[in-house]
């Protein structure tokens, strides 16, 4: 998916699974989060809302680890 609205966050590549997580910014908020994953089984999930990238930090940073 390659679109110049959206900014590659992450892509990965695991065990024949690539994920690809896009997000879309407008006035320093982000506005849409895709996440692509293609394998075994597909998945798309969008949200769309207005986040803070601080936000998405925070969210990121607590689930790092599992947790």
């Amino acid at each position: 998916m390659e679109d110049e609205k959206y900014e590659t966050l992450v892509t990965t590549n695991e065990d024949n699974t690539r994920t690809k997580v896009l997000i879309k910014v407008e006035k320093d908020a982000i506005t849409e989060l895709i996440v692509v994953e293609s394998g075994s089984s597909n998945t798309l999930v969008r949200l769309k809302g207005k986040m803070k990238p601080s936000e998405l930090d925070k969210v990121v940073n607590e689930h790092k680890h599992g947790g």
